[in-house]
């Protein structure tokens, strides 16, 4: 009773805020904890569908029938194929990465650390990559380097007279080299940040001790980006692992991945169900990603080696690249021909004639648009399209709701266990999205036989697996979007009288609604180009573009395939355009500030 309130620090605790007291002791309005319980069902039903591989694993049946066995584990790993898939996978992903390096740590080093002209359209060219699917890639590059239909092979035996062709796309090789240019750009924006950082006073220190440029960049600057270049090795390691649509494309019934194995046994040309099989190719998938990060987080455990960004007369520099600035244009393009330009051109060439033909003053007569005229008859009606809009308009706007609640829960709320519910929600990530998938098949029939409700076979399925798979990278999004709103706007909106469904609505949403519409937008691209897990799920139903298109491969249309790919890569391409000039007319695109 005696005692000051500046001994007390009483003072301190008057000035605090209402709200700030509150939740000091827990008190949470009702909005915030319906909130909670949204973002709590989400992160338990990410954490049964993981369950649900692990469950299926140990079961001698269907969902539902009793009983516990190792015989599943028992029985893959006696048959053998599981040793050339893990072996054959850890190549893929090593030889991917290995890919991403030669690219992608060059490609941004020019575009961040140079003087090289150009440099936003090369990195628009690198985000352009992204749009288009990497199953169009592996098509356009079987369509120059088949043994069989190959355009380049065939005009090679035609001017060399071999008796062969001489070059293959299909193989590891392939799969790799393909995969490579398809994950670059992630690589190139993974560390194009550290890219930018780095201090040239050390390069220029350096140099002053008698490095000259190459040995500079070889001992101090790239070992200085090495947490960042490690990062994308591993995520797109991972990511390389867990494909599915260009090694099913490339490889022959002898060559097993884990990716392929899983889908096979799920989806088997004998109508056959192999559950307990798939589940234990899901569980070692997931224990590649798992142990994977474990070793990225040893990796980066002493990342603090690496600062160098210190505040103490930091200041941005670029490499002069005088004589090499033409051989710095020539990597570029020699990139993006290989990534965008020579697959796209060969499935615009192959849409246009009746069949595959070289390129000639003769075959040019044979053009016609005859292919794009009888399109409508291959899509096979509205049904594809009107899955496609469906899916690309569902999963961006359940991906961006939930994301923002659970991030809402994680960045300003006091709830019991909100940790949990981030962890849960970057989960996704590091499992691949194929065993996601295998699990909701799972569920589905487990639902079904204890429910009577059916849930396979439909666009509901395809969603909630892509709402999923891709609520990792948004939860980040929303995450760093709501840990810029300071906390007094939300204590000044309470003391008004507003609850938590109101601020969260009304003044969080239009607050974030650039970061919103951002990810959004790029979700659906992303969904738009997906095809492993559409594809898994598929059923008469419930087939989208991307799953057309790999049919009509498949059965041998390699006109209709190349030109509905082209409509897709176009439409992809127009609907961004578009779609970023009304946002930008709305103000969500608008980066300046008041």
């Amino acid at each position: 009773m005696g005692r000051s309130i500046v001994e007390t620090g009483g003072g301190a605790g008057l000035r605090r805020p209402l709200l700030a007291r509150a939740r000091d002791i827990g008190v949470v309005d009702a909005g915030e904890w319906s909130l909670g319980i949204v973002a709590g069902v989400v992160a338990l039903f990410i954490l049964l569908l993981m369950a649900i591989v692990v469950w299926m694993s140990t079961l001698p049946g269907l969902p539902g029938d009793p009983g516990f066995t190792l015989e599943n584990y028992a029985d893959v790993f006696e048959d053998g194929v599981i040793f050339d898939a893990l072996i054959n996978s850890f190549l893929i992903g090593i030889g991917t990465v290995a890919v991403n390096i030669v690219f992608a740590v060059p490609l941004a080093w020019l575009v961040h650390r140079t003087d090289m002209r150009g440099k936003s359209l090369v990195v628009t060219l690198v985000a352009i990559s992204i749009l288009i699917p990497g199953f169009l890639k592996a098509m356009g590059w079987i369509l120059m380097l088949s043994p069989d239909i190959g355009l380049l092979n065939s005009l090679y035996v035609e001017i060399a007279g071999a008796a062969e062709a001489p070059f293959t796309i299909y193989g590891i090789g392939g799969v790799v080299f393909i995969q490579g240019l398809m994950l670059t750009p992630a690589m190139f924006f993974l560390i194009s940040g550290s890219m930018i950082a780095l201090d040239p006073a050390l390069e220029e220190a350096a140099q002053m001790s008698g490095a000259n440029r190459w040995l500079t960049i070889a001992r101090v600057s790239f070992p200085l980006i090495r947490p960042a270049v490690i990062a994308g090795l591993i995520y797109n390691f991972m990511t390389a692992v867990t494909l599915y649509e260009i090694a099913a494309l490339l490889l022959d019934e002898d060559t097993a991945v884990l990716s392929t194995e899983l889908f096979l046994y799920v989806r088997s040309a004998g109508g056959s169900i192999e559950l307990g099989y798939a589940a234990v190719y899901g569980v070692i998938m997931m224990a590649f990603a798992i142990f994977a990060l474990w070793f990225y987080g040893r990796a980066i455990r002493k990342a603090h080696r690496f600062a160098v960004v210190t505040g103490k007369g930091y200041r941005p520099g670029l490499v002069d690249l005088g004589r090499w600035r033409w051989a710095a244009v020539g990597f570029v393009a020699f990139y993006v021909a290989l990534s965008e330009l020579l697959p796209l051109a060969m499935l615009v060439w192959m849409s246009l004639l009746p069949a595959l033909t070289q390129f000639s003053v003769s075959a040019l007569g044979a053009i016609s648009f005859a292919t794009y005229g009888g399109l409508w008859g291959q899509l096979g009606g509205w049904e594809p399209l009107v899955n496609t809009i469906v899916m690309i308009t569902a999963t961006p706007a359940l991906v961006v709701g939930f994301s923002l609640v659970m991030s809402y829960v994680t960045v300003r709320s006091r709830l019991p266990g909100r940790q949990l519910i981030d962890t849960a929600a970057m989960l996704p990530h590091v499992i691949p999205g194929i065993a996601f998938a295998f699990a909701l098949i799972v569920f589905g029939i487990a639902l079904s036989r204890f429910t009577g409700l059916q849930l396979s076979g439909t666009m509901a399925m395809i969603v909630a697996a892509l709402v999923v798979y891709r609520i990792p990278y948004c939860t980040r999004v929303t995450n760093a979007a709501l840990l810029q709103i300071h906390a007094e706007i939300e204590e000044a909106a309470r003391m008004c009288g507003a609850n938590t469904i109101q601020i969260l609505l009304r003044i969080a949403v239009p607050l974030i609604k650039s970061s919103l519409a951002y990810a959004a937008l790029w979700i659906a691209l992303l969904v738009l180009r997906e095809v492993t897990i559409p594809l898994m799920l598929a059923s008469p139903s419930n087939i989208v573009l991307s799953v057309r298109i790999w049919t009509l491969w498949e059965t041998g249309q390699y006109g209709a395939a190349s030109a509905l790919g082209v409509v897709m890569f176009t439409v992809s391409g127009a609907v961004l355009l578009i779609v970023q000039r009304v946002f930008r007319a709305q103000g969500l695109f608008e980066t300046r500030s008041n």
